[in-house]
């Protein structure tokens, strides 16, 4: 917790006090009517920046800003909380928290009203259940992993990203869960719930709001504004580069931003991540820092890619460059869990410690006090 009050009280230390860069003047406008922003919407943030917008405290630009500040906050703690799930060393955790609270690609988006904030913290919150499930599997958290994945998909799309890689995983944990039809419509349901703030477009549109993108006159409307269809990085394609030439410049500069961010001292815990695979009681830890790399990868590969715009032009590089902060969370819980490989191995060699070692592995075929419940 100690993580996420550092963090709150160094970005509201520097909170913007009035309307930011890029899209933060039109979600501050959305928020105020309330009404309807650009392709997904963004139904969560509005609404909970509309309620920030009605408090009669101070100035709006600061409160709007604040939330932000607020989300960021809770980042911070749910990132140095993954670290401290599954390693349980302190001193990796404040490795964790350091790299994260400054990166400036983390900072400079928690003092303004943005969308990556809030997209940080769910992403961190899918990654904690993930590991909880593998602690301790359980059909409640798998519950709410689901529905913080559909709430999730109402503020940024860019967490389908992790969705294969956290959906492995949870099937590696105990792939019977998924098995039972009782279980299978919670799963649904959960989803289902968490989708519910979509509603608010179709229902905003109907007083005509001066900030008011898309028509959901039909369900096909909807689906196209939700989807991004006609809007994001994904439809501005370069017409002076090759598919392949482009690739090469947008990874080269996201490799470059990722390992700046990391402040250069987090490289050599990153890469440490994976090495826990050398210790097979400590197996677990390995494969969650297997699957969270897997994600950073998939993310710096196929994003890059589809993100078929020239780089080279300033404007279209801050644009993308936006969209970064979640690869960048994968490697600051890698960074964690490297630190305390490096921890360990001082201790081994010097005071012969034992592995510090917070999960246990599910075994195949276990089964629990759910399932069997699930199952009656």
């Amino acid at each position: 917790m100690l993580s996420g009050l550092v963090a709150f009280v160094v970005y509201t230390a520097s909170l913007a006090h009035g309307v930011g860069v890029d899209d933060s003047g039109e979600l501050m406008a959305a928020a105020c009517e309330p009404g309807i922003v650009h392709p997904p919407g963004y139904p969560l943030l509005t609404m909970l920046g509309h309620g920030m917008a009605k408090l009669a405290i101070g100035d709006i630009g600061i409160r709007l800003n604040l939330l932000s500040a607020i989300f960021g906050a809770f980042a911070a703690w749910l990132v140095a909380r993954a670290v401290a799930i599954a390693t349980g060393s302190p001193a990796a955790v404040l490795v964790t928290a350091g790299l994260w609270i400054f990166a400036p690609i983390i900072w400079s988006w928690s003092t303004v009203l943005e969308v990556f904030a809030i997209n940080s913290c769910f992403t961190a919150l899918l990654i904690n259940l993930n590991l909880m499930m593998q602690k301790s599997p359980s059909r409640h958290l798998l519950y709410a992993w689901f529905a913080v994945l559909g709430i999730a998909l109402t503020n940024q799309l860019t967490i389908l990203f992790w969705v294969p890689f956290g959906g492995l995983w949870l099937l590696w944990v105990d792939h019977k869960l998924f098995l039972k039809p009782r279980i299978l419509g919670g799963i649904l349901f959960s989803l289902g719930f968490g989708l519910l703030p979509y509603l608010y477009l179709p229902l905003a549109q109907t007083w005509r709001p001066q900030v008011a993108w898309g028509d959901f006159s039909s369900f096909t409307g909807m689906i196209r504004h939700i989807a991004r269809v006609e809007f994001g990085p994904m439809s501005m394609a370069n017409t002076t580069l090759s598919a392949g030439e482009a690739f090469v410049a947008n990874f080269n500069f996201f490799l470059d931003a990722q390992v700046e961010h990391l402040l250069v001292v987090g490289i050599i815990p990153v890469v440490a991540a994976l090495a826990w695979w050398r210790h097979p009681q400590a197996r677990p830890v390995a494969v969650s820092a297997s699957f969270i790399a897997a994600a950073w990868v998939f993310y710096a590969l196929v994003f890059q890619y589809l993100a078929n715009i020239d780089v080279k032009n300033a404007v279209y590089l801050r644009m993308l460059s936006r969209f970064w902060p979640q690869p960048f969370l994968y490697l600051a819980v890698l960074a964690g869990f490297g630190s305390a490989w490096l921890i360990y191995g001082i201790r081994y060699f010097h005071r012969s410690a034992a592995v510090p070692h917070a999960i246990s592995a599910p075994k195949p075929g276990r089964n629990t006090k759910d399932q069997q419940q699930a199952g009656a």
